[in-house]
């Protein structure tokens, strides 16, 4: 989990769908190479997750006047990736920290779907 900047929250590694993703797949991986600098080539999805998301969520995000943004929904497509090499490099910009954390530490529902496809359950 990353520690994002502007909303001061421990979230999982995402953000804004751009123009050169070809897919939400795409983003997925491209948001965790700029805030984690894990880049795709070091990802491997669980088989049953390479293209469906694992989750969507649905929640507000507060107006932000330094950016001119009102306040508004985001609907997060969440996907499982399993990452063989841990070297994560944060995007200073944006996040200030990360963590491993067990499946736990995530909102139940989302772990629920993770359990099936996590190594031993971690």
């Amino acid at each position: 989990m990353i520690r994002h900047k502007a909303l001061d929250k421990w979230l999982l590694p995402g953000g804004h769908i751009e123009p050169q993703d070809p897919n939400l797949l795409g983003a997925s991986l491209r948001e965790l190479e700029e805030e984690a600098g894990i880049p795709w080539q070091r990802v491997v999805s669980p088989p049953a997750h390479d293209v469906p998301p694992a989750d969507i969520d649905i929640h507000k995000i507060p107006a932000n006047p330094a950016k001119d943004e009102p306040e508004h929904y985001h609907f997060d497509f969440r996907y499982a990736h399993w990452v063989d090499d841990a070297d994560v490099r944060l995007q200073l910009e944006e996040v200030t920290d990360f963590e491993w954390r067990p499946l736990s530490d995530l909102p139940a529902e989302l772990a629920d779907k993770l359990a099936p496809v996590t190594p031993s359950g971690s």
